[in-house]
């Protein structure tokens, strides 16, 4: 009941309220009114065509309120005819009736039940498992209503409108074709939302409404505009992002089955435009490199465009790496390398990109957790990709003839990548000893004493000892933690250093590995007992629970009748009353420890 009176006093509004000071009031009803209809769809069904009545005869601003009301209420009508009827041939008569119905606008009711229906629609609205049906024939009168007049309309309204239009000719047997004129109309417009409009068209409707001359078209027109440098940044890096999920929504380099990715691109000269400038922002220079990723495979293909080189795409932002500027150049080079990679792994272009890498490390080893975090992606996106060895073991032969000043430049950092090359079997560790051993004899590493590289240090032996099998480099292993014990400045380091020494002297191979392996199998809340009994002991000698449980117990207690001496009987003389059992344990212990009172 208070629904029905909300709703008559909307009616109310929207009917007599015809002063023109109060047009926003009735502006606001139909916003009120939609929102009814969108919480309950099929809720004003009856009254579609008062609506379409009023969306004809309003010649003010507020028209653009009726035509939503009035397409919302029409989308919904059609659903629920179809979800009531199932798509029946009555169902076009019923609806031409709605929408010629001239019954007064106040009288409205509620049928029974209305609720239920209303949240099964609203759940299949929501979901999109909404019927189609065949018969609905006499909607064009109200699609074709709305779309003579969306000139009238501003871009949010003709947005939310053209969203309608599309599921009514969806759900109905009218053609697609009919809304061609708001593809052609706005393919070429720089506002986002009406292009929007387009791109939504060639999605649902695809060759429906679009042929290929029109795909082209709209390429070259994306191309121009993602280019065009007096576009605001954000809006050219939409139309990239537009542009590079063409023609449907797909991760870059997916091609499904059966599906030639390089007919659904441009020709090579077509993408010109998207080559990077210095006047690219890092952002829209991402990208754009990440949309030209897409279609250097047909450069590569083709014997009239040869591919540009990376250094022809990152050229001044690899500048900018090779002067040791880190932030967003760097970023933006190593996201550029990972997504080349991901798609032309197997082409010439992948030995390119390790060539790059190298490059990179070896003028500015600053960028060494760039690499590890490069490297490490890659080995997750492609297990069985050689990039990652052939990276770690090319730069470790380098550090390995690398001069001695350079080395400690920047030694933790090479210590960090050094432990990145031995968490891999593949790579002898000889080398990486090496490394250390002539960092620390060959220079006053030692005698400083800094505890974050002695850590370093070890954590490299201890991936070594943990990934490798320590008895072909067994004895410069033992120099190595020697040294350390010895001579470096630091007592924790000396006393890690020695335990690691200790181990490597008197615990097997696999034993060693189980041992210090603990920190990550803790992490899956294995305990030092279940390490040491599955793995170490083998079970042979499993060891004994924490808390025993035994048969006959070894304390046994005895009470003990109480004797009264000389002091106590003193003090009981004095009392006048008995005294109580902490009186009396207070006398026995004096009695032990001063016996001679």
């Amino acid at each position: 009941q208070l629904l029905l009176e909300f709703i008559a006093v909307l009616f109310d509004v929207v009917e007599k309220v015809k002063t023109d000071f109060n047009r926003l009031l009735k502006a606001m009803a139909c916003e009120c009114l939609r929102e009814l209809e969108m919480a309950f769809p099929g809720l004003l069904t009856m009254k579609v065509g008062h609506f379409y009545g009023m969306s004809q005869a309003e010649n003010s601003h507020i028209h653009q309120n009726y035509m939503v009301l009035f397409a919302t209420v029409l989308e919904n009508t059609i659903h629920k005819f179809l979800q009531d009827h199932g798509g029946e041939s009555s169902l076009e008569h019923s609806l031409t009736d709605l929408l010629s119905y001239s019954e007064p606008l106040k009288s409205f009711s509620l049928a029974e039940g209305w609720r239920d229906q209303a949240t099964q629609l609203l759940t299949k609205l929501h979901t999109g498992s909404v019927e189609e049906g065949s018969g609905v024939h006499d909607m064009k009168k109200g699609v074709s209503f709305l779309l003579d007049h969306h000139q009238l309309m501003t871009p949010a309204c003709l947005c939310l409108v053209t969203q309608k239009m599309i599921s009514c000719v969806q759900c109905s047997a009218l053609s697609p074709k009919m809304l061609k004129s708001l593809l052609l109309q706005y393919s070429s417009c720089q506002d986002l939302r009406l292009f929007h409009i387009v791109l939504t068209l060639k999605m649902r409707f695809a060759e429906d409404i679009c042929d290929e001359g029109d795909d082209e078209t709209l390429k070259r027109w994306l191309v121009v505009m993602a280019s065009h440098p007096s576009l605001p940044a954000y809006q050219r890096a939409v139309l990239l992002q537009w542009l590079l999920h063409w023609p449907e929504e797909k991760e870059p380099g997916e091609v499904k089955e059966g599906d030639d990715e390089t007919e659904q691109r441009l020709d090579g000269s077509e993408y010109t435009p998207l080559l990077p400038s210095v006047f690219d922002p890092l952002h829209i220079l991402c990208h754009k490199l990440k949309v030209l990723s897409c279609q250097h495979q047909y450069w590569e293909t083709s014997e009239e465009h040869s591919p540009p080189t990376l250094n022809d795409l990152l050229g001044h932002v690899l500048k900018l790496v090779d002067y040791g500027i880190s932030g967003t150049p760097a970023v933006t080079v190593y996201r550029t390398l990972f997504t080349y990679y991901l798609t032309m792994q197997h082409s010439p272009i992948g030995a390119e990109i390790t060539g790059l890498v190298l490059d990179v490390l070896v003028r500015q080893p600053k960028f060494i957790p760039h690499t590890i975090e490069f490297l490490n992606s890659i080995e997750r996106q492609c297990p069985d990709s050689p990039l990652p060895l052939m990276v770690l073991a090319d730069y470790s032969q380098q550090l390995a003839s690398s001069k001695l000043p350079d080395l400690l430049a920047h030694l933790p950092l090479h210590l960090l990548f050094l432990r990145q090359a031995a968490a891999h079997t593949q790579i002898q560790p000889l080398v990486m000893l090496q490394i250390m051993s002539r960092a620390l004899r060959e220079s006053s590493l030692c005698s400083a004493g800094l505890w974050e590289v002695g850590t370093a240090l070890l954590d490299v032996c201890n991936t070594i000892m943990r990934r490798h099998q320590t008895e072909a480099i067994f004895k410069d292993l033992i120099d190595l933690l020697q040294l350390i014990s010895r001579e470096y400045n630091d007592v924790d380091i000396q006393d890690r250093a020695r335990f690691y020494h200790q181990l490597l002297l008197t615990v097997s191979g696999g034993k060693l590995s189980a041992i210090l392996t603990l920190a990550s199998d803790s992490a899956t809340g294995s305990s030092l007992s279940d390490i040491v009994e599955a793995r170490i002991s083998d079970s042979v000698f499993p060891s004994a629970p924490p808390v025993q449980q035994i048969a006959e117990s070894f304390l046994h207690l005895t009470r003990m009748e109480w004797t009264c001496d000389s002091s106590y009987s003193a003090f009981q003389t004095k009392s006048s009353s008995s005294p109580d059992d902490g009186t009396l344990l207070f006398w026995y212990i004096i009695s032990i420890v001063f016996p001679f009172i």
